[in-house]
């Protein structure tokens, strides 16, 4: 199924190091899921298109 990964962070300026992002998830504001379920090799990701809005 389609997915995006809303990236935020709760560290001020972000003042953080990868390491520490990584171990909790400090930069994860959120995701969304699409309700198409494919076959993941049967997508051209080449010829899938994306919208965002800001």
């Amino acid at each position: 199924m389609p997915a995006i990964e809303l990236i935020d962070s709760r560290i001020a300026d972000w003042r953080i190091g990868l390491v520490d992002t990584i171990a909790d998830n400090a930069s994860s504001a959120g995701f969304a899921l699409g309700s198409a379920r494919i076959d993941p090799n049967s997508a051209d990701l080449r010829r899938i298109g994306a919208v965002t809005a800001g």
